[in-house]
């Protein structure tokens, strides 16, 4: 009996080493796979740069029961690792394409959206879960303005854009469900009490809905407008260039023309001086002529 009891502890002892073992190896490996995950990637070559000298982009982290990260596959058509993508990464000043990729629970989305980066700023991506669609959009980490847009895409939806949307909808579905139930009310309850407050509700939520799409009918013919006046702008500033080239031709003419006749008034000058000294030559030469004359 002592024997067993001593085999089975042996056995015990190791199962528990064994398994200490490959705990540890998991708790490395995780380790490691979160500091690869959370590391910054620098999309440009060369040297480090100056924080004011590049933007920064940063993927949304969202903590909770079911936590939300939004990491950057891809900057430029360039992947930016091959396992464990960041959620930060520095791109220099200018035009750029990112390939976005969205984590919920077990679950994942992938978008691409463009952004034309300013040295020293920050730029967050944020997400929204609309039905089963995962939309995503850029903001200014300070001023929480959208920027950016879809790659392909003219459109630029923005923060703005998307609550509008989400506003409509809910009015939408607030007017389906106020109809449903005012019309179950009707049936169970004769008093018009209750349906006139489901009328008044629902007249309310329609003045609404007919106030959010006259305002964006307004801004959509607003922004029209501008783009119009810009159109128009920039054709001038074209005209205006093409005429200040018209100008800077002509006055390099002149100034040629100027030159040429200095040089012409240079050369009659020269030659007056040469017939001066010939007259003094010639006048000298007759007092000479009048002199032997008087002799004689």
């Amino acid at each position: 009996m002592t024997n067993i009891i001593s085999i089975t502890r042996t056995q015990i002892l190791q199962y528990f080493k064994k398994n200490m073992i490959f705990c540890l190896v998991i708790f490395v490996i995780l380790s490691c796979s979160a500091g690869c995950a959370t590391a910054p990637y620098k999309a440009y070559s060369g040297p480090d740069l100056p924080r004011d000298k590049v933007a920064k982009i940063i993927g949304e982290i969202k903590t909770g029961v079911y936590p939300e990260k939004i990491t950057i596959t891809g900057v430029d058509n360039k992947p930016t690792a091959d396992f464990f993508y960041p959620n930060i990464v520095y791109v220099l000043p200018g035009k750029h394409n990112f390939t976005i990729k969205y984590k919920h629970s077990n679950w994942y989305a992938s978008g691409n959206l463009w952004l034309v980066a300013s040295e020293g700023k920050s730029y967050t991506i944020k997400s929204v879960i609309k039905g089963y669609n995962i939309l995503l959009w850029m903001e200014d980490s300070e001023t929480g303005e959208a920027v950016g847009g879809i790659t392909g895409s003219e459109d630029e939806p923005g923060k703005e854009g998307i609550e509008r949307e989400q506003e409509v909808e809910r009015l939408q579905s607030e007017k389906q469900q106020l109809e449903e139930q005012k019309s179950r009310e009707a049936d169970i309850y004769s008093k018009s009490y209750a349906i006139n407050v489901k009328d008044q509700r629902l007249s309310e939520s329609e003045e609404m809905l007919r106030t959010l799409e006259s305002d964006f009918e307004q801004e959509k013919k607003a922004k029209d407008a501008l783009k119009t006046e810009l159109a128009s702008k920039e054709a001038m500033v074209t005209q205006l260039q093409e005429r200040v080239k018209d100008i800077e031709s002509n006055i390099l003419h002149l100034e040629e023309e100027v030159a040429r006749y200095q040089d012409e008034t240079k050369g009659l000058e020269d030659k007056l001086l040469a017939l001066k000294g010939e007259k003094v030559t010639a006048e000298r030469e007759i007092g000479q002529l009048k002199s032997t004359y008087e002799d004689l």
